[in-house]
């Protein structure tokens, strides 16, 4: 009994033994010339966590589509990548380029790209051979190392994350629309196809609205519609998405970790007043005039300032459905100050009037809408039955 549990305790010892050498052989051969001093909080081997399989170890490189394992940590990135093949890398991001090797990467400073430790091995030793330095991050453990690769000495080295690990978390979750967008805003004179070739403008005008500002969230949250809204009113825009805190995007900032700031409480709270006003106007009086009242502001215009205090008789009110667009409120508002809304139910027709219509131009449009009183109900029913005006079917 004696002898066989010595026996047991022998083959364990003689096992950890080769583990370790192995080991201990893969990372130096694999660290070109990087001495163990570069390497700063390195993982010991009594902390190593998802140890790769053999065909993924250091020592048998992993070909250009190998996956870097799911439990891998941050700080044992670093085995996965070999100097000698990142060396003989051409440079893809040169002086001339057209197009942006990582177009939706999040750039911290302007200078490093942030990535995931799930990113393939390739794309990180192509962005340590454009860009020297790339962070890696595990939004799991909220933790995240830097590799930094010098090409003259042919070396690899990491150090942990000290500062601005949040900062860097918060950027590395935005929509990557939002890097592209970034991106482009920031070179897009004289290069105007940068990062990408974008795609054409999407209206945002109808969509809800915060003091002017439109709130971005799924179905209205392409690249057309944050370059839409970068370019139009404020310039900047809400964005929501789900599990993620609402950000008020702003592109123009001189860093990318500054573009994105956090909702306080009472911005998260005005975002969802409007969101539940413009659903339940929506299902009332149909997105034209739910977009009137909660979407883009409507300033007054100069060229229509006369007609738009001029009495309206009966015959001559603009009058719409639910589905009209609009635009065509819009223009109706513009030239005459009002408009009559028809919809099912019983609590239509309403009138939609413009407030201030006296007001410079430029100002903002005040909107009310009211429904008919009794007796405007009946001289439209007389109107009608005469064959003077012809009212719109809900």
């Amino acid at each position: 009994m004696r002898t066989s549990s010595l026996l047991r305790s022998s083959v364990i010892a003689a096992a950890v033994a080769v583990l370790c050498a192995l080991r201990g052989r893969a990372v130096n051969g694999y660290r070109g010339q990087t001495s163990s001093s570069n390497w700063p909080g390195e993982a010991s081997s009594s902390n190593w966590q998802g140890e790769p399989s053999s065909s993924n170890w250091p020592g048998t490189p992993p070909g250009r589509s190998e996956i870097v394992p799911d439990s891998l940590p941050p700080q044992d990135y670093i085995y996965f990548h070999d100097v000698n093949r990142i060396a003989s890398l051409p440079v893809s991001l040169k002086k001339n380029s057209i197009k942006h090797p990582n177009p939706d990467v999040p750039f911290y400073n302007n200078r490093e790209p942030l990535f995931g430790i799930d990113t393939n091995v390739p794309i990180i030793e192509q962005a340590l051979r454009d860009y020297g330095s790339v962070y890696i991050l595990d939004p799991t453990s909220k933790t995240g190392r830097q590799i930094i690769y010098n090409h003259e000495a042919r070396s690899l080295e990491q150090q942990p994350i000290l500062e601005n690990l949040d900062q860097m978390f918060d950027l590395y979750k935005l929509d990557r629309n939002i890097n592209i967008l970034y991106k482009h805003m920031r070179y897009k004179d004289p290069l105007p196809s940068w990062p990408q070739k974008m795609p054409l403008t999407e209206p945002i005008e109808h969509l809800p609205h915060v003091e002017g500002v439109p709130i971005l969230q799924e179905g209205s949250d392409s690249l057309g519609h944050m370059l839409t809204a970068t370019k139009t009113g404020r310039k900047v825009f809400w964005h929501r998405r789900q599990y993620h805190p609402d950000v008020l995007v702003d592109v123009r900032q001189s860093r990318p970790e500054l573009m994105a700031k956090k909702a306080t409480d009472e911005e998260k709270q005005a975002i969802d007043d409007v969101l539940e006003a413009y659903n339940k106007e929506e299902e009332r009086y149909g997105q034209g005039t739910a977009s009137i009242l909660r979407g883009s502001p409507i300033r007054l215009s100069e060229e229509d300032a006369a007609n738009r205090v001029k009495f309206t008789s009966l015959y001559e009110y603009p009058r719409f459905t639910k589905y009209v667009g609009r635009n065509r409120m819009v223009s109706a508002l513009q030239s005459h100050g009002h408009y009559r809304l028809y919809v099912s139910g019983r609590h239509g027709p309403y009138k939609v009037k413009v407030m201030n219509s006296r007001d410079p131009h430029g100002t903002r449009m005040k909107i009310q809408i009211e429904p008919l009183s009794s007796g405007e109900k009946l001289q439209e029913s007389a109107a009608s039955k005469l064959g003077l005006i012809r009212l719109p079917r809900a």
